[in-house]
C-alpha cells in the first residue's frame, strides 16, 4: 500500500506540475499575443491615417469611405478575437477536465491516508496487531528497496517528461510565430487592397475634376459670347430709341408749325 501511496503521489504532483505549467505558458502567450496584436494594428492605423492625411485624397473621401474602411478595420479586429478566444477556450475547457481528474485523484490519495491512519492507530493499540504491524512493516521495507530501485528508472521518466515539455514549449512558440506572421500577412492584403482602392478613387476624382474643369471653361466662353451679343443689341436699342425720341421731337414741331400756319390762314 505504501508504494501505490507513493505512485499516486507522484503522479498528482506532475501532472499537477504540468498543467499549472501549461497554464502559465498559455496565459502568457496569449497576453503577448494579443498586446503585440494590437500595437501592430494601432501603428498600421496611425501610418494609414498620416499618409491620407498628407495627400489630398483625404479632402475627396466620402463619409462611406470612411465608414467602409473603419468597419473593414473592425471586421478584421473581431476575426483576431473570434480565433484567439476559440483557441484559448479550448485550452481552458482542456485544463478543467484534467483539473478534475487532479482533484479526484486527490480525494482518493485522501481516503487512502485515511485509512492508514486509522490502520496504525488500531495496530499501536493491540499486541498482536503490533506482531502483524511488524510483518507488515519488513514487507513495506522490502517494497521500499524496490522504490528505491525504481527511483532511477522514475528520475529518467521525469528528464524525458521534461525533454517533452522543451520541445511542446518550441512548438507552442513556432506555431504563435506563424500565427503572427499569417494574421500579419493577412493586414498586410488588406491594407494593399485599400491602397489600390483609394489610388482608383483618387483617379476617379482626378477625371472628374478634369471634366469639370472642362465643362466650366465652356460655360464661361458661352456666357462671354452671349454677353458680347446682348451689349450690341443694348446699343442698337439705344441708337434705335435715340432715332425715334428725334422723330417724335422733329414730329412734334411740325405739328406745331402746322397749327401756327393753320392759325395765320384763318386770321
Amino acid at each position: 500500500m505504501h508504494y501505490k501511496v507513493g505512485a499516486t503521489s507522484r503522479q498528482v504532483y506532475q501532472k499537477t506540475f504540468a498543467a499549472s505549467y501549461r497554464a502559465h505558458l498559455n496565459a502568457e502567450a496569449r497576453k503577448k499575443l494579443i498586446v503585440k496584436l494590437q500595437s501592430e494594428m494601432q501603428q498600421k492605423e496611425r501610418a494609414v491615417q498620416q499618409r491620407l492625411a498628407d495627400s489630398d485624397v483625404m479632402g475627396r473621401l466620402t463619409s462611406r469611405e470612411l465608414d467602409s474602411m473603419a468597419r473593414i478595420n473592425d471586421e478584421l479586429s473581431g476575426k483576431v478575437s473570434v480565433v484567439l478566444d476559440t483557441r484559448f477556450l479550448d485550452m481552458e475547457n482542456h485544463n478543467k477536465i484534467q483539473n478534475n481528474d487532479l482533484i479526484h485523484k486527490s480525494n482518493e490519495h485522501t481516503k487512502i491516508h485515511d485509512s492508514l491512519l486509522d490502520a496504525t492507530a488500531k495496530l499501536n493499540s493491540s499486541t498482536a496487531a503490533r506482531v502483524q504491524l511488524s510483518k507488515e512493516l519488513t514487507e513495506l521495507n522490502n517494497l521500499n528497496s524496490t522504490i528505491m530501485g525504481d527511483q532511477a528508472g522514475t528520475i529518467e521518466e521525469n528528464a524525458a517528461l521534461r525533454s517533452k515539455e522543451a520541445k511542446l514549449a518550441k512548438s507552442d512558440e513556432w506555431l504563435t510565430s506563424e500565427r503572427e506572421s499569417l494574421l500579419i500577412n493577412e493586414a498586410h492584403t488588406a491594407l494593399i487592397a485599400d491602397n489600390q482602392a483609394l489610388k482608383s478613387s483618387y483617379a476617379a476624382l482626378e477625371m472628374d475634376k478634369a471634366s469639370f474643369e472642362t465643362l466650366a471653361n465652356s460655360v464661361i466662353r458661352f456666357l462671354l459670347k452671349g454677353g458680347c451679343r446682348l451689349d450690341a443689341h443694348v446699343r442698337k436699342v439705344d441708337a434705335d430709341l435715340k432715332i425715334y425720341k428725334t422723330e417724335a421731337r422733329l414730329l412734334k414741331e411740325y405739328n406745331g408749325n402746322r397749327a401756327t400756319s393753320h392759325d395765320l390762314l384763318n386770321e
